[in-house]
């Protein structure tokens, strides 16, 4: 976890930018105390296990690929 003040962060935005890419955690401080926190974004892919159990009643002829439908949530 990389500590900013909002001096700091304001001079440094880029650099401050690509630690939160590479996953770094960032608290930005006014005074000495913790004002903010930057965090990177988190892709979540859904859950469609709740499919699995309907897998069965598709007519043959329909393709249930859960990678493809996940690739079409992105």
């Amino acid at each position: 976890m990389l500590d900013y003040s909002i001096a700091q962060a304001k001079a440094k935005l880029s650099a401050m930018i690509d630690a939160v890419e590479a996953g770094e955690e960032v608290v930005i401080t006014r005074r000495g105390k913790a004002v903010a926190r930057v965090l990177p974004i988190v892709k979540q892919i859904p859950d469609l296990s709740v499919f699995d159990s309907h897998r069965g009643s598709l007519p043959k002829k329909v393709k249930f690929d859960r990678d493809a439908l996940n690739a079409r949530l992105r």
